[in-house]
């Protein structure tokens, strides 16, 4: 018989009585005291819209656009698909036509529209004359500007680009046309001023031309303090169009063959390489391959009048006339009849008309053989997809292109640094944006099947974090499984709601997953190069989930970076364990550090390195002057940091700063190009994790101490004949100001050098000066500190004032161990016994600036 079970009226003392309100159930119906029944009437609500002020219709003068020939070059550069041609092999842009001919259209052109710049030396080319590149300079700190003069006798300007107040006139009336970056009265704001190396940009903001172009002086005015507060500077000065400027013309002004002659992605730079053939000595016909290099006149603009330049024509003249007569010029050597030109004029016309065919048939051409590489994507640029269409192929393989690292600048400067001026082995220019973002493309495609072929595992999206320049050191990857402690204990189990009997799921991370069903036990990689380490007593136990955990950690990058450094430099934790002033065996504190960071995988290190470091012993204890958490843990961080300084070991001296601004400035992006290779049903956490290295961990922050005070009380009066304290305290300070300026220094010893040598000035090579600085700082005879800090090459490559201050400041850190204290008063250098005991009485304590030069001299 079956028993029968009731439950109170009203779901009164049942499980669920209050899962949904009351519960007042009597008479059917809703559930009233939750619910309650309104009337579905509305009235019709008027909404009054504001449109605002429309805006200005765009025209030509608010787009500050002249005339329509510069709609057109905009529209031309915006939205026209050209090739990417192969500009190592000049006979594909020469064949039909005459390559001499070519060659020397190209120089002229090339003459024409480089982005010439003004040099200036600290002599003139006659040697007859030296004096300061700039003088009379002034700094707005407020506007952050500099003005200074410059004698136009100092400059070397072989393009003749024109300064004076009729500029324009000048080169309008020049019998040929050249570049209209000439004119640099007009276009000043297109120009900034660098120093020889070309690392620093300083655009100019005004500019005062001089009356005519044979004498007087220019001023100019650029952002930023480009002279570190002097007011006069030796250093060499370019003042030329700027990069994007010079970019702009490299790519608008010339055609492959300009390119071919003006190659920079070549070292050195400036370079064409020719393959010809012709006889060697043993008259045998040979393939030769030849470089030629346009000479530099200085630093910056190219050699047009000297020998060398005449050299480098004829080297070009005579390679193009053997390729003329054997591959090139093809219409007039090969493709008509020799009796066409029996009958050509004395000043060949019949030629010059054929050549104008080649010319026209080359161009052609090079499209022709243009589309056959249109489906082609390679890796070095060059007759492949236009890269203007690299966005859109993405987009046709299934990867979604608004995702464009050209979109993000803090992007751009966190993984891409632009801004760093790093040019690569091989090149002599940087990357631009642009040319960053097809980059990207290009990778992107030619990665494509690998991408797919991966797609919904592990290597998959460590290959995208690799892709996007993510440092393997702040990528926290791991997949989870859940780990039971027992199996369901089916006698004892209970249903909703009693189901504290069963089981419990620990969270694991496992980044391997792949395990034999006998492999039980303490799970480990043999390597542990992926941080696996959990034991599992049955693997019926484990429980495989999709859930993954995708982080950017910059607490892991600090950790991994000082692991790393250690397994290299054996510092800051050596292999061997840390001695004094760290616990040690024989000491207060017999603690023996010495996690072996050669001997462990960095998930190893991390995981268990920093046991031994926390100790209830020594967590109290003043280090270095700091107190709070675990000074042994942080006095391997400060000793990270400054270990250039105090052992000469170079680090990244990563910071909590840096390792933040660089997370957050690559952003979200990543994030949302890994969701296009993360399966739909993956349950995943990503994003920036900001947390603090194990470095500083802690649970308490002991406070320093509070020091001795004096307390006063009433004495007794007391009689007491002798010295009161065991020693006088001797209390010896000196100082100094700071005086001279570097150049001054560099010019004293060059005079005096060449002087005791028995040369002049004009007998020697002064930009063949290399001078090593240094910091000497002597007691009596006994040095205290010798250490180098600046090496510059030439006359006016010197350090700056705040640089030699500087360099005094990190160079006499050590004087503490021969007992002396320093500090800068602004220029005024002092300097103090450090304690009771040291007198210096009868010593003599000097600080100079040594400078070792070598030059060149006939």
């Amino acid at each position: 018989m079956a028993n029968k079970i009731f439950f109170p009226p009203g779901g009164v003392k049942t499980f669920s009585d209050n899962l949904v309100g009351l519960q007042l159930t009597d008479g059917g119906g809703l559930t009233q005291g939750n619910f309650e029944f309104t009337t579905a009437i509305y009235e019709k609500s008027n909404r009054k819209f504001d449109t605002g002020i429309f805006s200005d219709f765009y025209t030509l003068d608010n787009l500050k656009i002249d005339n329509i020939e510069q709609v057109k070059r905009v529209i031309q550069k915006n939205f026209t698909v050209y090739p990417n041609f192969d500009i190592s092999e000049i006979t594909s842009f020469s064949l039909y036509g005459s390559l001499s001919k070519r060659l020397s259209a190209s120089a002229i052109k090339v003459i024409n529209n480089f982005p010439a710049g003004l040099e200036i030396l600290n002599r003139q080319v006659s040697g007859l004359f030296t004096g300061e590149t700039a003088s009379n300079i002034s700094y707005d700190s407020k506007n952050d500007e500099t003005t200074f003069e410059v004698n136009t006798s100092l400059i070397r300007n072989p393009f003749e680009i024109d300064y004076s107040v009729n500029s324009a006139r000048n080169i309008q009336v020049r019998p040929y046309p050249v570049s209209a970056y000439r004119d640099l009265t007009n276009n000043f704001e297109s120009y900034s001023l660098y120093f020889f190396n070309f690392l620093e940009e300083y655009p100019l903001t005004d500019f005062v031309p001089t009356q005519t172009m044979s004498g007087g002086t220019l001023t100019f005015t650029v952002k930023g303090d480009p002279f570190s507060g002097s007011s006069a500077s030796t250093r060499v000065l370019i003042i030329k169009p700027n990069n994007t400027k010079t970019e702009e013309i490299f790519d608008e002004s010339f055609d492959e063959v300009e390119d071919f002659l003006l190659n920079r992605n070549i070292s050195p730079k400036y370079t064409a390489v020719f393959s010809y053939p012709d006889y060697d000595s043993d008259g045998r016909y040979t393939l030769y391959n030849k470089s030629v290099t346009w000479p530099l006149n200085q630093y910056w603009n190219l050699d047009i009048n000297s020998s060398a330049f005449d050299t480098y024509l004829a080297e070009l003249q005579r390679i193009s006339d053997i390729l003329d007569t054997y591959k090139t010029n093809l219409i007039s050597r090969f493709l008509i009849t020799g009796a066409f030109k029996e009958f050509d004029t004395s000043d060949q016309k019949i030629e010059k008309v054929l050549q104008i065919y080649g010319r026209s048939f080359d161009e052609v051409k090079k499209f022709i053989d243009a589309l056959a590489n249109m489906n082609s994507v390679n890796y070095i640029v060059g007759n492949d997809i236009p890269s203007q269409l690299l966005s859109n192929l993405s987009a046709t393989l299934g990867i979604d292109p608004n995702i464009s690292p050209i979109t993000n600048e803090s992007f751009l400067t966190s993984v891409f640094n632009p801004n760093s001026k790093q040019i690569y082995p091989g090149q002599n220019k940087p990357d631009t944006p642009v040319e960053l973002n097809y980059e990207y493309y290009r990778n992107l495609i030619l990665n494509s099947a690998y991408m797919f072929k991966t797609k919904g595992t592990r290597k998959s999206l460590e290959y995208v974090m690799r892709f996007i320049g993510a440092p393997e050191a702040l990528l926290e990857f791991n997949e989870v499984i859940y780990v039971a402690d027992t199996k369901v204990n089916m006698d004892k189990f209970r249903k909703f709601p009693n189901m504290n009997v069963g089981y419990t799921l620990t969270k694991v991370y496992d980044n391997q997953k792949s395990w034999a069903s006998n492999d039980i036990g303490n799970r480990k990689d043999g390597a542990n190069t992926n941080g696996v380490n959990y034991t599992v007593s049955n693997d019926k136990l484990v429980i495989n989930s999709k859930n993954i955990e995708l982080y950017m950690n910059m607490g892991q990058g600090i950790t991994y970076d000082i692991w790393d450094m250690s397994v290299k430099y054996d510092y800051p934790i050596p292999n061997s364990g840390l001695t004094a002033p760290y616990p040690y065996p024989g000491n207060v504190d017999w603690t023996f550090i010495n996690p072996k960071p050669k001997e462990k995988t960095f998930f190893e290190f991390a995981q268990d390195f920093y046991n031994n470091f926390i100790n209830v012993r020594n967590r109290q204890t003043i280090f270095d002057g700091k107190t709070g958490g675990y000074p042994t843990l942080q006095s391997v961080f400060w000793r990270y940091l400054q270990s250039e300084e105090t052992v000469g070991i170079p680090s990244n001296k990563f910071t909590y700063q840096k390792m933040i601004d660089y997370t957050l400035g690559i952003g979200d992006y990543w994030q949302r190009l890994l969701e296009q290779v993360v399966p739909g049903t993956t349950l995943w956490l990503t994003g920036q994790k900001m947390e603090n290295t194990i470095f500083h961990r802690q649970k308490f922050v002991w406070r320093r101490q509070r020091g001795c005070s004096f307390i006063p009380v009433t004495c007794i009066p007391c009689k007491y004949n002798g010295q009161p304290f065991a020693y006088d305290c001797i209390d010896q300070t000196l100082q100094c100001q700071l005086q001279g300026t570097p150049s001054d220094m560099l010019q004293s010893l060059l005079g005096n050098l060449l002087l005791t040598s028995g040369y002049t000035q004009t007998q020697c090579d002064l930009n063949s000066i290399v001078s090593t600085w240094y910091v000497d700082c002597r007691l009596d005879t006994q040095v205290l500190v010798q250490e180098q800090f600046y090496t510059g090459y030439g006359l006016g490559d010197v350090p700056t004032p705040a640089q030699v201050l500087s360099a005094i400041d990190q160079k006499l850190e050590t004087l503490y161990q021969h007992g002396l204290n320093y500090y800068f008063a602004g220029n005024t250098l002092i300097v103090s016994n450090s304690t009771c005991y040291d007198d210096f009485t009868n010593s003599i304590l000097s600080l100079n600036i040594g400078i070792n030069i070598q030059i060149n001299c006939n």
